[in-house]
């Protein structure tokens, strides 16, 4: 059930990937560190909820399985931006990489909080979208 709506929501994420990648020079640094958390969570969250339906005996290796991946997002759309939004996401990726399949295993049959993710998730892809870089007039 979770994985339809998990390569869907792949597909988003590279579509506003190459959105970023488009606009990367007038990027700010607070869209980057947004970027790179905001991704990183909900990659991992929706991975998470996807191998634990899959395979729900394996925990270890989907704890690993999902920090790896979650590192290779975080510093991918830390990239973007420099070297501080890199480290950034791959700290973040470590994080939510232990997390994630914990929460996601505790509500892997409450299919709401799947929904409310994803609905998370799209207002998040708008919010961020929308974000500009502020330009200053220097008098």
């Amino acid at each position: 059930m979770y994985a339809i709506l998990f390569m869907v929501d792949l597909g988003i994420m590279a579509g506003f990937y190459y959105y970023l990648y488009r606009r990367k020079k007038s990027m700010g640094l607070s869209l980057g560190m947004n970027t790179a958390m905001a991704m990183t969570v909900f990659f991992s969250l929706f991975l998470s909820y996807v191998l634990m339906e899959k395979f729900p005996f394996y925990y270890v290796q989907i704890l690993c399985v999902t920090t790896l991946t979650t590192m290779l997002v975080g510093g991918l759309f830390g990239w973007l931006k420099d070297e501080q939004t890199i480290i950034t996401g791959l700290a973040n990726g470590v994080m939510m990489g232990l997390m994630a399949p914990m929460a996601a295993g505790i509500s892997l049959y409450d299919k709401e909080v799947f929904y409310l993710l994803q609905i998370l998730f799209l207002c998040t892809i708008i919010s961020l979208s929308f974000e500009r870089k502020r330009w200053r007039k220097l008098v």
